[in-house]
Protein backbone atom coordinates (compact mmCIF):
# COMPACT_ATOMS: atom_id res chain seq x y z
CA UNK A 1 0.00 0.00 0.00
CA UNK A 2 2.77 2.66 1.14
CA UNK A 3 4.84 1.82 -2.16
CA UNK A 4 1.43 2.09 -4.40
CA UNK A 5 1.12 5.82 -2.66
CA UNK A 6 4.87 7.07 -3.34
CA UNK A 7 4.92 5.43 -6.94
CA UNK A 8 2.02 7.89 -7.57
CA UNK A 9 3.14 10.59 -5.41
CA UNK A 10 0.37 11.12 -3.37
CA UNK A 11 0.91 13.73 -0.85
CA UNK A 12 1.29 11.69 2.24
CA UNK A 13 1.93 13.78 5.95
CA UNK A 14 1.51 10.94 8.25
CA UNK A 15 1.45 7.39 8.59
CA UNK A 16 -0.18 6.13 11.97
CA UNK A 17 1.00 2.75 13.08
CA UNK A 18 -1.89 0.17 14.59
CA UNK A 19 -4.91 1.61 16.04
CA UNK A 20 -5.85 1.53 19.80
CA UNK A 21 -3.07 -1.14 21.03
CA UNK A 22 -3.83 -0.45 24.13
CA UNK A 23 -7.61 -1.78 24.50
CA UNK A 24 -6.14 -4.77 22.26
CA UNK A 25 -4.28 -5.49 25.69
CA UNK A 26 -0.76 -5.63 23.57
CA UNK A 27 1.80 -5.16 25.65
CA UNK A 28 3.78 -2.25 24.25
CA UNK A 29 7.51 -4.22 24.19
CA UNK A 30 4.86 -6.53 21.57
CA UNK A 31 3.51 -3.66 19.80
CA UNK A 32 6.93 -2.29 19.64
CA UNK A 33 8.35 -5.30 17.78
CA UNK A 34 6.11 -5.42 15.16
CA UNK A 35 6.11 -1.32 14.90
CA UNK A 36 10.09 -1.70 14.19
CA UNK A 37 9.42 -4.67 12.07
CA UNK A 38 6.68 -2.63 9.49
CA UNK A 39 8.93 0.55 10.10
CA UNK A 40 11.87 -1.47 8.30
CA UNK A 41 9.60 -2.77 5.57
CA UNK A 42 7.94 0.54 4.81
CA UNK A 43 11.44 2.46 4.92
CA UNK A 44 12.90 -0.13 2.41
CA UNK A 45 10.45 1.23 -0.08
CA UNK A 46 9.83 5.07 1.02
CA UNK A 47 13.08 5.58 3.05
CA UNK A 48 11.63 8.68 4.57
CA UNK A 49 7.96 8.15 5.43
CA UNK A 50 6.90 9.51 8.42
CA UNK A 51 6.12 6.76 10.92
CA UNK A 52 4.25 6.83 14.41
CA UNK A 53 1.41 5.90 16.86
CA UNK A 54 0.36 4.13 18.39
CA UNK A 55 -3.60 5.84 18.27
CA UNK A 56 -3.99 5.25 22.17
CA UNK A 57 -7.77 4.49 23.08
CA UNK A 58 -9.77 8.22 24.47
CA UNK A 59 -8.20 7.86 27.62
CA UNK A 60 -8.35 10.34 31.19
CA UNK A 61 -4.57 10.45 31.13
CA UNK A 62 -1.49 7.98 31.07
CA UNK A 63 -1.93 4.20 29.67
CA UNK A 64 -1.02 1.44 31.63
CA UNK A 65 -0.22 -2.20 31.32
CA UNK A 66 0.77 -4.99 33.23
CA UNK A 67 3.40 -4.15 35.07
CA UNK A 68 7.15 -5.80 33.46
CA UNK A 69 10.25 -6.98 35.80
CA UNK A 70 10.56 -3.51 36.88
CA UNK A 71 7.38 -3.05 37.94
CA UNK A 72 6.76 -0.33 35.31
CA UNK A 73 3.37 0.26 33.99
CA UNK A 74 3.38 3.04 31.13
CA UNK A 75 3.06 2.14 28.33
CA UNK A 76 4.36 4.99 26.32
CA UNK A 77 7.47 5.27 28.26
CA UNK A 78 8.05 0.79 28.03
CA UNK A 79 7.43 2.03 24.20
CA UNK A 80 9.84 4.35 23.87
CA UNK A 81 12.45 2.65 25.96
CA UNK A 82 12.39 -0.41 23.57
CA UNK A 83 13.31 1.72 20.63
CA UNK A 84 15.61 3.66 22.46
CA UNK A 85 17.40 0.28 23.54
CA UNK A 86 17.85 -0.28 19.68
CA UNK A 87 18.62 2.68 18.44
CA UNK A 88 15.25 3.30 16.39
CA UNK A 89 13.91 6.32 17.86
CA UNK A 90 14.58 7.92 14.40
CA UNK A 91 11.46 5.80 13.41
CA UNK A 92 8.69 7.74 15.55
CA UNK A 93 8.47 10.83 14.02
CA UNK A 94 5.00 11.71 15.90
CA UNK A 95 2.97 10.81 18.64
CA UNK A 96 -1.36 9.96 18.13
CA UNK A 97 -4.02 9.36 20.41
CA UNK A 98 -7.41 9.79 20.87
CA UNK A 99 -9.71 11.85 23.05
CA UNK A 100 -13.38 10.99 23.96
CA UNK A 101 -13.51 13.04 27.51
CA UNK A 102 -17.59 11.97 28.08
CA UNK A 103 -16.21 8.20 28.27
CA UNK A 104 -13.41 8.25 31.18
CA UNK A 105 -16.09 7.77 34.31
CA UNK A 106 -17.25 11.76 33.32
CA UNK A 107 -20.20 12.96 32.84
CA UNK A 108 -20.79 15.17 30.19
CA UNK A 109 -25.00 15.55 30.69
CA UNK A 110 -24.37 19.04 32.32
CA UNK A 111 -23.28 21.92 30.85
CA UNK A 112 -21.06 23.03 33.39
CA UNK A 113 -18.82 19.91 32.22
CA UNK A 114 -17.79 22.46 29.80
CA UNK A 115 -15.68 24.03 32.28
CA UNK A 116 -13.20 21.71 33.24
CA UNK A 117 -12.10 20.42 28.89
CA UNK A 118 -9.18 23.09 29.28
CA UNK A 119 -7.60 21.44 32.47
CA UNK A 120 -8.70 17.66 31.20
CA UNK A 121 -6.78 18.54 28.02
CA UNK A 122 -3.52 19.74 30.06
CA UNK A 123 -3.76 16.54 31.99
CA UNK A 124 -3.74 14.23 29.20
CA UNK A 125 -0.61 15.92 27.54
CA UNK A 126 1.05 16.47 30.63
CA UNK A 127 0.93 12.67 31.12
CA UNK A 128 2.66 11.82 27.75
CA UNK A 129 5.34 14.11 28.72
CA UNK A 130 6.06 13.01 31.86
CA UNK A 131 6.37 9.29 30.71
CA UNK A 132 9.11 10.47 28.02
CA UNK A 133 7.92 12.31 25.00
CA UNK A 134 10.25 14.57 23.92
CA UNK A 135 9.65 18.21 23.21
CA UNK A 136 10.71 18.08 19.37
CA UNK A 137 8.10 14.95 19.41
CA UNK A 138 4.79 16.51 17.37
CA UNK A 139 1.99 14.92 19.01
CA UNK A 140 -1.56 14.63 17.32
CA UNK A 141 -5.10 14.13 18.03
CA UNK A 142 -6.64 11.58 15.56
CA UNK A 143 -9.41 11.29 16.85
CA UNK A 144 -12.02 12.46 18.90
CA UNK A 145 -15.50 13.71 19.92
CA UNK A 146 -18.07 14.68 22.89
CA UNK A 147 -19.67 11.79 22.68
CA UNK A 148 -21.45 10.66 26.08
CA UNK A 149 -23.45 13.57 26.17
CA UNK A 150 -25.88 13.09 23.80
CA UNK A 151 -25.00 13.78 19.95
CA UNK A 152 -23.52 16.37 17.50
CA UNK A 153 -26.73 17.51 17.02
CA UNK A 154 -26.90 19.44 20.53
CA UNK A 155 -25.40 23.18 21.00
CA UNK A 156 -23.37 22.07 23.84
CA UNK A 157 -21.44 19.87 21.48
CA UNK A 158 -20.89 22.70 18.92
CA UNK A 159 -19.62 24.83 22.21
CA UNK A 160 -17.54 21.67 23.03
CA UNK A 161 -15.33 21.56 19.92
CA UNK A 162 -15.44 24.83 19.96
CA UNK A 163 -13.36 25.10 22.95
CA UNK A 164 -12.00 21.40 22.77
CA UNK A 165 -9.48 22.69 19.60
CA UNK A 166 -8.52 26.24 21.46
CA UNK A 167 -7.67 24.00 24.22
CA UNK A 168 -5.92 20.90 22.27
CA UNK A 169 -3.92 23.63 20.08
CA UNK A 170 -2.72 25.75 23.15
CA UNK A 171 -1.61 22.41 24.81
CA UNK A 172 0.77 22.01 21.76
CA UNK A 173 -0.61 19.31 19.57
CA UNK A 174 0.48 19.96 16.05
CA UNK A 175 -2.90 18.46 14.50
CA UNK A 176 -6.61 17.44 15.65
CA UNK A 177 -8.59 15.34 13.77
CA UNK A 178 -12.67 15.41 14.19
CA UNK A 179 -14.07 11.85 14.46
CA UNK A 180 -17.73 11.15 13.32
CA UNK A 181 -17.81 13.27 9.90
CA UNK A 182 -20.79 11.35 8.56
CA UNK A 183 -23.59 12.14 6.82
CA UNK A 184 -26.61 9.70 8.28
CA UNK A 185 -30.50 9.86 8.38
CA UNK A 186 -29.89 10.10 11.93
CA UNK A 187 -31.19 13.02 14.00
CA UNK A 188 -27.59 14.40 15.10
CA UNK A 189 -25.87 13.40 12.62
CA UNK A 190 -22.79 15.80 11.60
CA UNK A 191 -24.50 16.15 8.30
CA UNK A 192 -28.50 14.54 8.63
CA UNK A 193 -29.47 13.49 5.05
CA UNK A 194 -32.24 12.16 3.56
CA UNK A 195 -33.26 9.02 1.18
CA UNK A 196 -31.75 11.01 -2.22
CA UNK A 197 -28.39 11.92 0.05
CA UNK A 198 -29.57 15.35 0.02
CA UNK A 199 -28.63 17.84 3.14
CA UNK A 200 -31.37 17.80 5.64
CA UNK A 201 -30.10 19.78 8.72
CA UNK A 202 -26.49 21.46 9.71
CA UNK A 203 -25.81 20.54 12.94
CA UNK A 204 -23.90 22.58 15.80
CA UNK A 205 -20.74 21.02 15.61
CA UNK A 206 -20.49 21.09 11.48
CA UNK A 207 -21.41 25.00 12.50
CA UNK A 208 -19.12 24.77 14.71
CA UNK A 209 -16.46 23.44 12.63
CA UNK A 210 -17.14 26.07 9.87
CA UNK A 211 -16.13 29.07 12.03
CA UNK A 212 -13.08 27.74 13.41
CA UNK A 213 -11.55 26.71 9.87
CA UNK A 214 -13.11 29.50 8.00
CA UNK A 215 -13.22 32.77 10.88
CA UNK A 216 -10.65 31.77 14.06
CA UNK A 217 -8.23 30.47 11.69
CA UNK A 218 -8.49 32.04 7.82
CA UNK A 219 -9.10 29.56 5.20
CA UNK A 220 -5.16 29.78 3.58
CA UNK A 221 -2.10 27.73 2.98
CA UNK A 222 -0.42 29.57 5.50
CA UNK A 223 0.98 29.42 9.25
CA UNK A 224 -1.63 30.88 11.94
CA UNK A 225 -0.24 32.07 14.96
CA UNK A 226 -2.12 31.31 18.67
CA UNK A 227 -1.91 33.32 21.65
CA UNK A 228 -2.95 31.54 24.81
CA UNK A 229 -5.51 33.23 27.03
Amino acid sequence: EIAYLYKRKYPISWIEMGEEADGQRVLPEDYATLYLQFARAIHKLAPKAPLGGPAFEGTPGDVDSWADANGRVSFLGRFLDYLKARDRLPDFTFFSFEHYPCMGGKACADWSSLYWEPAYVDHVVQAWKDNGLAPNVPFFMTEGNDLDEGSPGTVKSGLWLADYVGSMLSAGASGTYFFHYIASGRRGAFLSIDDNGHVTRYSPQYVAAQVITKEWAQPVDASHKLFRA
